[in-house]
């Protein structure tokens, strides 16, 4: 199944009719997946992955998710249909929708590293993609978080906090995907030592 992104609604009393009629097919826009596809969506978007998709997903801390429609699956824990949300969708989606659509960014070659640049927001995240085949090196002048999707391998990260004026080392050891799930990672903390002045 390819995963859904907005909807095709024209109108608030439309989009409640077909979600009232369970028109899903009418009502959802489902879209083909690029791989290495890159996509946005903005809040009040309804979204769902899909069967067979792997994902990255990047998002701000948020603790609520509203359901219009869960494919009628049952939560193994309580071995019922999950609960729905419908009249607070209706009251946060957007009407009309963006339509917004998957993109595609060029990738530049950086000191033995494959690197495409998908989005900065500055103050909430900055995204990018490094792909290496043997050894590399990449320069990156902010704290991020890094995890391995494929493959294996060692990695030291240095780090410096300007404000303490600290060093930070750290080894990160590579991790194995396994049935197209991120199996293990870990980053570990290897030296931290005051910079001489």
């Amino acid at each position: 199944m390819s995963p859904e992104f907005g909807h095709l609604a024209n109108s608030k009393e439309e989009f409640i009719e077909w979600t009232r009629q369970k028109e899903w097919k009418k009502l959802l826009r489902y879209l083909s997946t690029p791989i290495d596809g890159f996509i946005d969506i903005p809040t009040g978007t309804p979204h769902a992955i899909g069967k067979g998709v792997l994902t990255y997903n990047i998002s701000r801390n948020a603790d609520l998710t509203l359901r219009l429609y869960d494919y009628d699956r049952i939560d193994p824990a309580t071995h019922k249909k999950r609960e729905i949300q419908q009249q607070e969708v209706f009251e946060n989606v957007n009407i009309p929708d963006k339509r917004i659509e998957f993109q595609m960014f060029p990738a530049s070659f950086e000191f033995g590293c494959k690197v495409t640049r998908y989005g900065d927001e500055p103050g909430l995240y900055t995204i990018f993609r490094l792909q290496i085949d043997e050894k590399g090196k990449f320069l990156h002048d902010r704290f991020a978080f890094y995890s391995c999707v494929k493959g294996q391998g060692q990695s030291m990260i240095s780090l410096f906090d300007k404000a303490k004026q600290y060093w930070f080392q750290l080894r990160w050891d590579g991790c194995i995907l396994k049935e197209r799930w991120i199996f293990s990672w870990h980053l570990i903390v290897m030296k931290m030592f005051k910079k001489e002045l």
